[in-house]
């Protein structure tokens, strides 16, 4: 009776860590993402020119 009982504590063991180790199912290497790049905010004001017309 007790070895039923550990036959199946030790299937029910290796089921788990079956499924655990299966994860979400991503394959490869793990990565940072990259962050987004920020593109820049208009501006209310007109660009001034880098120089002066004489």
């Amino acid at each position: 009776m007790r070895n039923n009982l550990r036959s199946r504590l030790v299937g029910a063991a290796l089921l788990a860590l079956m499924f655990s180790l299966s994860g979400c199912g991503q394959k490869g290497p793990l990565y940072l993402p990259e962050e987004p790049q920020q593109q820049p905010q208009p501006t209310d004001e007109p660009e001034q020119p880098a120089t002066e017309p004489a």
